[in-house]
């Protein structure tokens, strides 16, 4: 088919460009056999075959970034004597080639892919860039509950908003201050993990003798594992993959149910669940349920750094695992960690903006009603003031140990601003150097 045309009934990948580096300081040579432009493919899949050879040290493996925080890597191992003798100055040439078929479910409809390749010193050279577009899966069909997607970072304020939801008659959000629900990014990852080439080709070549075997988490096979017959191969590469979307969707609206039961909310026709900007189940469910709705929750991210670094004192844990292993200052954390939570926030929403819901914290302390009008209007839920005024009411009745075992400002109003206080002028800059671009987005600058 020609690059440009739309997906015909055979194409559910379409590769529209495929865009060699033009530099390669760190790479001396490489290769793309597949994919190529202007090509299909019938699954829900993408072939990656190909070689690498680093310039000052061997190439381990091959980065697929798809922009969105998701990462693929790919063992550089394959055995290359043709490469070999092409590049005899190179003594790692002869072991450069990748190959491997990965999944394309959890890639957006239209996908840019980032190649890079790792080399074994820890420097990185690029590769190039895949651009295309997927088949939009099919819409689901028959569900009682519809997802509210509250996507946000920590220390936002993501807790207690969903515990005002939940007041409302036709909200569930499940015991919000015992646990937090991730039903939404649990079955979403079932999907993405049991749509890999590399697991549901393990029911026909699955060595059973290694542990975890099924989900085919090693993707160091030659291209042949992942083909038997055109028509198997077919079949497991789309019926299988739409079929576990729906079989996952029905598991999700039964264990909401029994969340409904439990919590006493037979008249509940939503749910509500926090989920972090990497998380891939928004974007999944939001291409299945079109009825689903997504709220952002954003706050300060000046205010955001104090009070993770006072929950970090207060529970005596750091807030990033692994920041004391490597004895990050704050302003460390305030540059990597955070910033790049805040980057992807920036990011998601910048994407999802024409059907997502923007709701600052500020805001919502400040003028709980107004907001939270505002909200169950874009969830399509009774948003009238006799209906909001009993929100507020019956959400002002948690219990003051719940409350204090979370928060760590004195009251709301005081943890509004309060990075002028609490950060030191080298954190501040710091910040506003980190932030910038998400604070400008969001209407902090």
């Amino acid at each position: 088919m020609e690059s440009g045309m739309g997906l015909d009934t055979g194409d559910v990948v379409v590769i529209e460009d495929v865009a060699p580096a033009d530099r390669r300081n760190r790479i001396a040579d490489f290769s793309l056999g597949h994919p190529q432009p202007a090509t299909s493919e019938p699954t829900y899949s993408i072939r990656f075959q190909g070689w690498v050879v680093g310039r000052g040290a061997p190439a381990v493996s091959l980065t697929i970034n798809d922009g969105q925080g998701r990462l693929v890597d790919l063992p550089i191992v394959h055995p290359r004597d043709d490469v070999a003798d092409l590049m005899p100055d190179y003594p790692w040439a002869g072991r450069s080639g990748f190959t491997a078929r990965i999944g394309a479910l959890h890639l957006p409809q239209h996908f840019q892919l980032e190649l890079t390749a790792l080399l074994e010193d820890g420097t990185r050279g690029l590769v190039g860039y895949v651009r295309g577009r997927r088949r939009r899966l099919p819409a689901l069909a028959g569900q009682r509950y519809i997802p509210v997607a509250l996507t946000t970072i920590g220390r936002s304020g993501s807790t207690w908003l969903t515990w005002l939801l939940g007041q409302h008659p036709e909200v569930l959000a499940y015991r919000t201050f015992d646990m937090e629900p991730a039903g939404l990014a649990y079955f979403a990852e079932l999907i993405r993990a049991l749509s890999q080439p590399t697991s549901y080709h393990s029911a026909l070549k699955g060595q059973v003798d290694n542990a975890d075997w099924w989900t085919g988490s090693d993707p160091c096979h030659g291209q042949g594992w992942y083909e038997s017959d055109p028509g198997t191969d077919r079949w497991l590469g789309t019926e299988y993959v739409e079929g576990l979307t729906s079989f996952f969707a029905a598991r999700l609206d039964e264990l909401v149910a029994c969340q409904a039961r439990a919590e006493g909310k037979p008249g509940a026709g939503m749910f509500v669940e926090k989920n972090g900007p990497t998380f891939f189940g928004q974007s999944l469910w939001l291409e299945l349920c079109p009825g689903m709705r997504e709220i952002f929750l954003v706050r300060d991210p000046r205010d955001v750094a104090c009070s993770i670094f006072a929950f970090e004192r207060k529970r005596d844990s750091e807030w990033f695992w692994g920041t004391r292993d490597k004895e990050w200052t704050e302003e460390d954390v305030i540059r990597e960690p955070l910033g790049n939570d805040v980057d992807l926030l920036m990011h998601c929403w910048e994407q999802r903006a024409e059907t997502g819901l923007l709701l600052r914290y500020e805001d919502l302390i400040a003028d709980p009603h107004e907001s939270l009008a505002r909200v169950f209007d874009h969830l399509g839920a009774d948003s009238s003031d006799v209906t909001v005024a009993g929100v507020v009411e019956r959400g002002a009745r948690l219990e003051q140990a719940r409350r204090d075992w979370h928060v760590t400002s004195a009251d709301v109003n005081r943890s509004v601003g309060r990075w002028r206080e609490e950060l030191s002028p080298s954190l501040q800059r710091a910040c506003n150097e980190a932030f910038a671009p998400a604070m400008e987005v969001f209407g902090y600058a």
